[in-house]
């Protein structure tokens, strides 16, 4: 096992979760098990190997609150690295990068972005000569961290620009899906007419353990008045997920160590019965949710392929005409940095999407936050790069968001300006064809504060700023 040392003289930049929430990354970006140890003067990384590496970690920054920041390549030594230097080594050198590739494919420059990447590049150099000073350098780097991230935000925004006007030239009725999932009831309030006009599709919860909570009884009352509701306003619906294999979202019944075949059994009859009940009357089916981390049911890896590859057989049997999309939680493959799993999330999707079984897209589902089990927030152009990646399976993304307003550092404002400052630059890949809220109401009872109204059902500025996209 091998251990390199990090130096943070500035500890107040790290948030509490940062150590339990940091891994390091192989050449594949994929995450690697790993474990953070406080020092007196920073941290240790224990790892498995001895190759190179980069390390992500949370970091305060001055304006955006905290993002998942990532070095350069580290190569395995003795001697202690400076951390505060290295994420602005990575950060800045990832930006760079970027703009040269936009620059290459012809995307146009703006002077803020080119005054802020100098600015970067000036502190950075600073820093870099100054490491024997180490509080020097580290107050160095994070200026050069702040002025990255800023030049990051003014390049995402003429990408954004100039990707929705390249991709109306080329779809001039572009038909992107956006909306919401509702919750466990029937929109009644008249505040919920906001929806309306902020949507074009609706994602019915088919919850399967609302649905059977006695096995081999099934109510389907809600989900009746549900897609009739759809219907009367003429959304499209995305019935799923079917099978929601996120922490205590299937019946109760279902034992977490039931057999896996007669999982399966289970699994299939209700999908069936979901499908069948309700063909002709869905647009889009979400067979499954959290297929590759979920923490549901005990199952291994084989049976979460297995499982995955029988829904999607089983919903595209059922109704042939109807597209069939499954979704994947933490695409960045946080979750592997505390599990052994051989594939990441992109090569799950990979995986299925090889196997010739009628697969119409790929959900991925970004719950953004701190805690364990959540999408890590990280900077614009590291949101435009892993779409890149993931649109190289050449099958159409859908993106399941939630952001919180009151938690993580983010308030309703900030909540606002991420729909404002990140969704244009998802609508700007072509691979994206929804943008979907996966709450809409939050709730007293757990204080979630997630969704687009709040438990008293009033609007957020988060709808609007949807609602204006939309317009």
């Amino acid at each position: 096992m091998g251990v390199m040392h990090f130096l943070v003289p500035n500890g107040d930049c790290l948030p509490s979760e940062a150590l339990s929430r940091g891994y390091y990354s192989s050449r594949e970006e994929t995450p690697q098990r790993s474990l953070l140890e406080a020092t007196a003067e920073g941290f240790d990384l224990h790892r498995e190997d001895t190759e190179s590496l980069t390390l992500t970690i949370l970091w305060n920054t001055q304006h955006y609150g905290p993002l998942a920041l990532t070095t350069g390549t580290l190569m395995d030594r003795e001697r202690p690295y400076l951390l505060p230097v290295e994420l602005a080594r990575g950060t800045l050198n990832r930006m760079r990068n970027q703009a040269a590739l936009w620059s290459w494919a012809g995307m146009k420059i703006s002077d803020d972005f080119l005054a802020a990447q100098k600015e970067a590049i000036r502190l950075f150099s600073h820093a870099a000569i100054n490491q024997h000073a180490a509080r020097k350098a580290a107050d160095l780097a994070e200026q050069s961290i702040d002025a990255t991230l800023l030049a990051a935000h003014h390049l995402a925004q003429a990408y954004a620009r100039q990707a929705a006007d390249s991709r109306n030239r080329l779809t001039p009725r572009m038909a992107i899906l956006q909306g919401a999932r509702l919750d466990q009831n029937v929109p009644i309030d008249p505040g919920f007419e906001l929806l309306i006009e902020a949507s074009n599709t609706v994602c019915v919860p088919f919850s399967w353990k609302q649905i059977e909570v006695n096995q081999k009884s099934r109510n389907w009352e809600l989900c009746d008045a549900q897609v009739a509701w759809c219907q009367a306003h003429r959304m499209r619906v995305l019935c799923g997920p079917l099978l929601n294999l996120h922490a205590g979202q299937t019946p109760a019944w279902l034992r977490r160590d039931l057999p896996f075949d007669e999982l399966l059994d289970q699994a299939t009859e209700f999908l069936q019965a979901a499908v069948q009940r309700y063909r002709g009357h869905v647009h889009l089916w979400q067979c499954a949710a959290a297929i590759n981390c979920g923490t549901a049911l005990d199952l291994n890896e084989e049976q979460r392929l297995r499982l995955a590859v029988k829904a999607i057989e089983v919903v595209r049997a059922a109704d042939p005409r109807a597209p069939v999309v499954i979704s994947f939680a933490q695409p960045w493959g946080e979750y592997l940095r505390d599990e052994s799993y051989e594939l990441s999330p992109i090569h799950f999707a990979d995986a299925l999407s090889r196997g010739d079984l009628g697969l119409s897209g790929i959900g991925l589902e970004i719950d953004l936050g701190l805690s364990s089990g959540q999408t890590l927030p990280r900077d614009p152009l590291e949101f435009s790069r892993q779409l890149d990646r993931w649109s190289s399976l050449n099958l159409p993304l859908l993106i399941f968001l939630t952001v919180p307003s009151d938690s993580s550092g983010f308030t309703l404002q900030s909540q606002a300006d991420w729909v404002e400052n990140y969704v244009p630059v998802l609508l700007g890949k072509q691979a994206v064809q929804a943008i979907l809220w996966t709450q809409l109401q939050d709730l007293e009872s757990n204080a979630s504060d997630r969704g687009l109204f709040d438990s008293i059902g009033a609007a957020k500025p988060a709808l609007e700023a949807l609602t204006g996209l939309r317009r």
